[in-house]
């Protein structure tokens, strides 16, 4: 994921009560600071007794990695600043925008966690389910946003608009492994017992050698070499599954949470309702 690069000098100011100075033209900022020239950047006071030249001048980048890494890799270039300025420099390591007070389920309370939406099984469903038995219930606990997508989930945590978010792992591997996101720009604090992610299934009154037919072909397909294999890496092709037994845990998230699929229920009319149009 590609960031745009910021640089920045920060003086060091000590803090002061700082009255706001007459002013014809502040625009959107804040009232402490004037725009005059309506360059949307602060002007700088018209009291020379407020102007600040620090000694030593502060200077940070903000990484995409770990930020000690850059120190020497900036070294030359404060070496030349204080050259030109006359003035002592230091570097300042600064983090990314990672929350590193999450460890534990517990740590979400009163944190802004993203969900994928009310139908996601993996995105919402399932933490509705393990995590309130583990004594965090979502939405009383921790706010939960819902970000629509997994992949969007998995975005907003890494630039720091949601604290921690509830992701595939799947989905969340291919991100990776498109280089939409970097292995050491988050932390997994929880995985959930296995459970399928996704079923292909055929009508109950389908004509049995079709059926046959049908699961000989998923069965002699192999992901090598084909467009289905450059999407799903490391996985080698279809395997049969007992819904009874293997999605036994999904069906346990589906009542905790009160999903019922009778022709009275929601969840019904929306899938006929899609199935009609």
């Amino acid at each position: 994921m590609k960031r745009s690069i910021l640089l920045a000098l920060v003086l060091a100011v000590v803090a002061a009560a700082m009255a706001a100075e007459p002013c014809a033209h502040r625009g959107k900022l804040d009232a402490l600071y004037c725009d005059e020239n309506r360059d949307l950047v602060a002007d700088p006071p018209k009291d020379p007794a407020k102007l600040v030249s620090p000694d030593p001048l502060i200077f940070t980048y903000a990484p995409v990695e770990d930020p000690a890494v850059y120190e020497g890799a900036w070294s030359d270039f404060l070496k030349h600043l204080e050259k030109v300025t006359g003035k002592k420099t230091k570097y300042f390591g600064l983090q990314n925008a990672k929350n590193d007070k999450i460890k534990t389920i517990a740590d979400l309370k009163g944190k802004r966690v993203a969900h994928v939406s009310q139908t996601s099984s993996s995105g919402h469903q399932a933490p509705i389910y393990f995590f309130s038995r583990m004594g965090v219930t979502p939405g009383k606990d921790y706010q939960i946003v819902f970000s629509g997508k997994h992949d969007a989930s998995a975005l907003g945590v890494v630039n720091g608009d949601y604290d921690a978010a509830a992701v595939a792992d799947t989905v969340l591997e291919r991100m990776v492994a498109r280089g939409v996101v970097k292995a050491g720009d988050y932390k997994v604090i929880y995985t959930s017992p296995v459970f399928p992610t996704a079923g292909f299934l055929y009508p109950h009154n389908l004509e049995p050698k079709l059926v046959e037919k049908i699961k000989d072909a998923f069965a002699s397909f192999k992901f090598a070499g084909t467009s289905v294999g450059k999407e799903f890496k490391d996985r080698t092709g279809f395997l049969p599954l007992n819904y009874q037994k293997d999605w036994e845990s999904i069906v346990g998230i589906l009542e905790a949470n009160g999903v019922t699929f009778t022709k009275d229920s929601p969840e019904y009319k929306r899938l006929e309702k899609r199935g009609s149009e």
